[in-house]
């Protein structure tokens, strides 16, 4: 949760940006989404401002995008980064205390080298595992990530 100005707003992920608000980004910003997103983690103005108005719109889906609207920047960029602060402390804590993440699902044994396999009554004792020098990824898509290809924007 982001909070600003006493209010908590739920995460923000751009792949739950509407077509519209992406629109009226590019329209009112001039920014395509990989700008918008680049400029998140620059903590651009303009990004700043269009992530803003996205949060506050959840709560009021009339909310225009005004590119010149007045606002205080630093308090909400703190606000943004006091939860990416926590965020990266969270996932440090799960990184250094696996069990944090939870136990392995059902039907999952550990293997000798420390990876999972996953196991059950009908299947043989060997798995089909990818070779470790192959581009593709997980997705079937040579070098790209699954949120990459997930995204429709």
């Amino acid at each position: 949760m982001i909070r600003y100005q006493g209010t908590d707003y739920d995460d923000f992920d751009v792949e739950n940006a509407g077509i519209e608000e992406l629109r009226q980004i590019k329209s009112k910003l001039g920014l395509t989404v990989r700008q918008f997103i680049a400029g998140i983690n620059e903590l651009d103005v303009d990004c700043m401002t269009a992530m803003r108005w996205i949060l506050l719109r959840r709560g009021n889906p009339r909310l225009v995008l005004d590119a010149a609207e007045k606002y205080d920047y630093w308090e909400f960029a703190n606000a943004y980064l006091a939860r990416r602060a926590e965020q990266i402390k969270e996932a440090e804590q799960q990184a250094a205390d696996p069990t944090l993440a939870g136990s392995p699902p059902a039907g999952t044994t550990i293997a000798s080298t420390g990876s999972t396999t996953p196991t059950s009554a009908n299947s043989p004792a060997n798995t089909f595992s990818p070779s470790h020098g192959s581009a593709e990824s997980p997705n079937g898509t040579p070098g790209v990530s699954p949120s990459q290809v997930s995204s429709g924007t």
